[in-house]
């Protein structure tokens, strides 16, 4: 049994796991876009099965908008693709998050993940919905000033 599989990891969260440095520039910048860097804290290097469990590990980007945009909600992943480029090269994983559209409760999200080496290893797509969903205004274009 490997590491990531033993008893002594069984239960831990995610946040538990995994070693996230987000770009601070990105954090509540009120454009809907989450970046940084990820690598898991059991020292096992990146490989695809990493790569696809990040792609929908993150909150969506929307969320740097706050309350005054999403009202409060729970939300739902509705649709995921995945597309595998590149096996990764060991260290640390990069990952950007966009959304550009939030329309009636719903936003589309396209990611990036890169290697140490900047060589793409996946790119996704997934559509988000907010149950319980309040918006503030009926539709939003989200990162243009």
């Amino acid at each position: 049994m490997d590491e990531f599989n033993s008893r002594k990891s069984f239960g831990l969260s995610f946040h538990q796991r995994v070693d996230v440095r987000r770009n601070p520039a990105k954090i509540r910048s009120k454009k809907a876009e989450l970046e940084g860097y990820i690598r898991l804290k059991d020292g096992r290097q990146p490989d695809l099965i990493v790569a696809g469990m990040l792609a929908d590990s993150f909150r969506p980007p929307v969320i740097n908008y706050g309350s005054e945009v999403v009202g409060t909600a729970w939300l739902a992943t509705m649709e995921l693709t995945v597309y595998f480029r590149n096996v990764p090269a060991p260290g640390w994983l990069k990952f950007a998050f966009h959304t550009r559209h939030l329309i009636s409760g719903s936003n589309e999200v396209d990611s990036e993940i890169c290697d140490s080496e900047g060589k793409l290893v996946a790119m996704a797509r997934y559509l988000w919905t907010f149950e319980g969903f309040s918006l503030r205004e009926t539709n939003s274009d989200l990162n243009h000033d």
